[in-house]
């Protein structure tokens, strides 16, 4: 929001444009999800058939990540949540759903394919900024592993600055001030992964 212009005036049209832009983007992604469901009608019950076709499996985790990552750059930003604006943010149970993807195809394309598990860094990177659950962050956390069990070991760092971005955001939610004694609770509380 560097560009945005000093007069008021000036900063609401700016919001609403960028908020267009942002609604544009979803309703391509939503555009390109039912052309992609209306070809593979099989994607509701199997993964299977993209063994065939993992450069569609990949795009389908990205789609996931790239609605959240959308979602965000509004949620974040208070300068929209606060305008009249119409945004293109997803519901709890949405981003959900997309999270809940996410670890279901990497953790597919990670065991059934070739693929290389630094692919998948970007998708993990998005889910694991919005993962609130013990759930998700155990089974992200599990595919990190998995891939850095794989001769990754960069993941490592990765996995800790994940890590540490939980503790500062559940020590924020609790009101608490942020501690590294934080990072090493929640790493307790999943140690046996």
């Amino acid at each position: 929001m560097d560009y945005i212009k000093s007069s008021e005036e000036s900063d609401d049209s700016v919001i609403i444009s960028l908020a267009a832009q942002g609604t544009e983007i979803r309703r391509r992604l939503s555009e390109w999800l039912q052309l992609v469901q209306t070809q593979y009608s099989a994607l509701h019950t199997s993964f299977n058939h993209l063994l065939q076709d993992t450069e569609l499996l990949i795009s389908l985790i990205y789609f996931h990540a790239l609605s959240i990552y959308l979602s965000g750059i509004y949620d974040y930003h208070s300068e929209f949540v606060l305008s009249n604006a119409v945004l293109p943010l997803l519901s709890q149970s949405q981003v959900e759903y997309h999270l809940s993807s996410i670890i279901r195809m990497t953790d597919f394309a990670l065991r059934e394919t070739k693929l290389a598990g630094l692919l998948f860094f970007l998708p993990l990177r998005v889910a694991a900024s919005r993962s609130r659950t013990m759930y998700y962050r155990t089974e992200l956390l599990k595919l990190i592993r998995m891939i850095r069990n794989k001769g990754f070991a960069v993941l490592e760092t990765f996995e800790q600055e994940i890590l540490c971005a939980w503790a500062e955001r559940d020590a924020a939610l609790a009101g608490l001030p942020f501690s590294l004694s934080g990072r090493e609770m929640i790493l307790d509380s999943i140690h046996n992964v």
